[in-house]
């Protein structure tokens, strides 16, 4: 079987990135890359940040694109993304497109629930399309953080879901509000916090054949757009004068691919 890099011969080449996150200044003397880890060091010793995250990004004309981003744990940094994946009990990717209605947004959100395997990892998973959520929302909120709020509240309701173990929730968006809430600093949406139970996880839906992840955001963005085209082709969703928050949740224990 070719590898990504075979299949995409003219991409461009990923790198490591890796975002430092410190409460107060940090001096770094030496950093040490050993057996695919890293570890920072000063005149003292190790240093230990207060938050990481580990991803992969390319070059472009306007300026560096992440692909990838994952928490990371401080005292342990893996520099492969997808080996922190490995921490996970399942993963969650949704992606959310819109259409304007008036002074709102017809938002679908489009969801893939991916169980780890019975000896961990997610090499060879079967991906489940697992809801679609139809939603009116005011145009000042940002549509996909009000699908994030959703899926993980029905996720953490699932009769099957296990809170013992983390799980992951791959996203595209607010990659720069990721990690303050990861941390439970900022909530996703009013009051609604991160549950304990979950990290979110920036995947570009853009880095087509980057990832398993990204090729399952792609996915979703593929349902969402085509529940809005059906929507949209019902006279009555292309009134302006709608105004009632229209919420329609559906669940299809199927196989996405």
């Amino acid at each position: 079987m070719k590898s990504r890099e075979q299949r995409h011969p003219k991409r461009s080449p990923r790198v490591p990135e890796i975002v430092l996150g410190a409460a107060k200044d940090t001096t770094i003397d030496t950093i040490e890359l050993k057996n695919g880890r890293v570890v920072f060091k000063d005149e003292h010793g190790l240093v230990v940040f207060d938050t990481i995250a580990v991803g992969r990004s390319y070059v472009r004309r306007k300026g560096l694109k992440t692909v990838e981003r994952f928490p990371a744990d401080p005292s342990d940094i893996v520099l492969e993304p997808r080996l922190l994946l490995q921490q996970y009990g399942s993963l969650v990717v949704v992606d959310t497109n819109y259409r304007s209605v008036g002074p709102n947004r017809l938002c679908a959100s489009s969801s893939i629930w991916i169980p780890a395997n019975k000896g961990g990892g997610f090499k060879g998973a079967t991906a489940y399309h697992q809801s679609t959520l139809i939603s009116l929302v005011p145009e000042r909120i940002n549509p996909e953080i009000f699908g994030w709020q959703d899926i993980i509240e029905r996720t953490e309701a699932s009769p099957i879901f296990d809170s013992s173990k983390e799980h992951g929730v791959a996203v595209d968006s607010e990659l720069g509000l990721l990690t303050r809430l990861n941390e439970r600093v900022s909530p996703i949406i009013g009051g609604f916090f991160l549950p304990n139970e979950f990290q979110l996880l920036y995947v570009s839906a853009d880095a087509k054949g980057s990832t398993f992840l990204s090729d399952e955001i792609r996915l979703c963005d593929k349902q969402a757009t085509q529940v809005l085209k059906q929507l949209l082709a019902v006279s009555h969703f292309q009134e302006e004068a709608i105004i009632m928050p229209i919420k329609i949740a559906y669940v299809e224990w199927i196989n996405a691919r």
